[in-house]
């Protein structure tokens, strides 16, 4: 996953590398729905990795507000 960070943190142009484009390519569909559910599948997953990693690039989640309740 390709993006960038401005300087509120906001995560911007979030791009899916070619590879995992080219994994998607690769399921046989019948149909465009077909083609659609596949590309979001693959690309769902990889927004679920993408996010603890983007959490814990930045020092992680700050959890002390639910350790004191």
């Amino acid at each position: 996953v390709e993006f960038l960070v401005d300087d509120q943190l906001t995560v911007k142009r979030l791009r899916f590398s070619d590879l995992i484009m080219e994994r998607a390519d690769e399921v046989h569909t019948d149909t465009a729905a077909e083609q659609f559910d596949v590309n979001f599948s693959i690309m769902n997953a990889e927004l679920a990795n993408f996010i603890p990693a983007l959490l814990e690039a930045f020092g992680g989640e700050d959890t002390s507000a639910l350790e004191a309740a």
